[in-house]
């Protein structure tokens, strides 16, 4: 029996594989091994192992408090049910292709289909949600829950199932409980039960649900602050009084409006920041078009702008670091806009919005291009791997890192942790060049008793360094229980 496809599935499916192409492209190749990245992955595979999940999340870089936990508990799940080394990312990866997905949903519910396939094809070539595809960082799940708050929201409006605002609550939290960027997406909440159709009790019944949402996404923080006598609401107070002092630079409303904000939508969609200014102007055009033409819009578009109005409220007045990672929660709205405009645009005039759709996909294709031919650590960090891997044999190490390789060190540690290689057995160092290798200076690495290299990465084994040079390169041993427990040292609760 053959089965047949609306037209528009096909459109979707394409849109899609797209999505997957500049994702999925030498993926092993560019997949982040940073730092954090790697701990993060050591984290919810050491809470698979022993059957403890953290009710904290990742230290925040900017001052003593951190996030929540959701963001390993989605490590851990994908760890469990992904096969492979990768299995973290991959995980992350199936997130940014299922926020296309989403996207078109929402643009489908609220608006019709044309909106749906306009806005996901942004977001399958969104030159900032194919860079983050192959990373893991608890920034890059904000994208996907704000996707997923969107389409909640949609279904929250237009249907009557009340799965859709414990998903809604529940989405809001996880973006929050990602971190604190989020914290705007707390608007999407009262605004839906005011937008809300129907009478009194449809409304009380849906602060209920809504909420039932938002508390099972804080459960786990909950039982930390019980256990710990608000710590963590101290800590965020703390950061909230003092810590922003530290990153403070002085910033203007016409500095927000003619620079940060078209510069900031310019990077996300086309990775060129001059772009912004365009797709500003076109989101201007549109609402006043919009406005002259008294083209109804649905209740969603007014909910999601009040709450953007409300980000660039509150980022006026935050007071720390500007990196393009504090800003993920902007991906969203950017596309959202970006698809009204040009949704409007095909209204105006077919052919008009028809070149505008093109341009600013060749100008986001050219720069995704970029990004699929790049290289990140990942060969050096597989290829010193798979040298361990034949050198170890049937047999386990205990590795150590010195103090300038912790970001490579720590990413063989977590594959090597996977495979099972991790016990007792021959102690190895690993050494980062760095500074020899990128800056023309001699090796930072001893250049005796190596076993092996990959790119600037070296191994030596742990007896081939003095007892004096151990101190000088400040070599650590690798633990996965020390990154497990350091999630607790902003609150100094654990000693080891």
């Amino acid at each position: 029996m053959k089965i047949k496809f609306p037209k528009a599935n096909y459109v979707l499916l394409a849109i899609l594989i797209i999505a997957a192409f500049f994702r999925l492209y030498h993926y092993s190749d560019r997949i982040g091994f940073g730092q954090d990245s790697a701990r993060d992955a050591i984290i919810g595979l050491f809470s698979i192992r022993n059957h403890k999940l953290p009710l904290m999340g990742p230290p925040s870089s900017a001052w003593g408090f951190n996030f929540g936990p959701l963001y390993y508990y989605f490590i851990a799940l994908f760890t469990l049910i992904i096969p492979g080394i990768f299995s973290p990312w991959i995980g992350f990866t199936l997130l940014s292709l299922l926020t296309v997905f989403l996207v078109y949903k929402t643009g489908e519910g609220a608006f019709d289909k044309t909106f749906g396939f306009i806005a996901a094809f942004l977001c399958a070539i969104s030159f900032a949600e194919v860079g983050n595809a192959q990373t893991l960082l608890n920034t890059v799940l904000v994208s996907f829950a704000t996707a997923l708050a969107f389409f909640a929201l949609e279904r929250t409006l237009n249907t009557k199932l009340k799965i859709f605002p414990i998903l809604l609550g529940f989405s809001v939290a996880l973006a929050i409980n990602s971190h604190l960027q989020a914290l705007s997406l707390l608007l999407l909440l009262p605004l839906t039960i005011l937008f809300t159709p129907g009478k009194l009790k449809e409304k009380i019944i849906n602060i209920i649900f809504i909420s039932l949402g938002f508390l099972i996404g804080f459960v786990p923080l909950i039982i930390f602050e019980f256990q710990h006598n608000l710590a963590w609401t101290k800590s965020i107070i703390d950061y909230s009084l003092h810590g922003q002092q530290k990153f403070y630079t002085p910033v203007r409303w016409l500095t927000e409006f003619t620079k940060f904000w078209p510069s900031t939508f310019g990077q996300i969609l086309s990775g060129i920041p001059l772009t912004g200014y365009l797709y500003s102007g076109l989101i201007v055009v549109s609402l006043v078009f919009s406005y002259l033409k008294k083209i109804r819009l649905p209740k969603i578009f007014y909910i999601i702008f009040t709450t953007f109005i409300l980000e660039i409220i509150s980022v006026r007045f935050y007071k720390g670091p500007r990196s393009p990672e504090y800003f993920i929660i902007a991906h969203q709205f950017v596309i959202f806009f970006v698809a009204f405009s040009l949704w409007v645009s095909l209204k105006i005039n077919r052919w008009l919005g028809i070149v505008i759709l093109l341009s600013i996909a060749t100008m986001s294709i050219k720069s995704d291009l970029s990004l699929v031919g790049s290289k990140s650590n990942a060969p050096d960090i597989l290829g010193l791997f798979a040298q361990e891997q034949k050198y170890l044999g049937n047999n386990q190490t205990t590795l150590y890192g010195t103090a300038n390789s912790f970001g490579a060190s720590i990413a063989i540690y977590y594959l090597s942790y996977k495979e099972n290689l991790i016990g007792n057995g021959d102690s190895l160092i690993i050494c980062d060049n760095l500074e020899g290798s990128a800056m023309g200076k001699p090796d930072f690495c001893p250049a005796t008793g190596r076993l092996f290299n990959s790119g600037r990465l070296v191994i030596f084994p742990f007896d081939k360094l003095s007892p004096s040079q151990r101190i000088d390169y400040k070599t650590e041993e690798l633990k996965a229980e020390i990154y497990y427990y350091r999630t607790y040292n902003n609150y100094e609760l654990i000693k080891y």
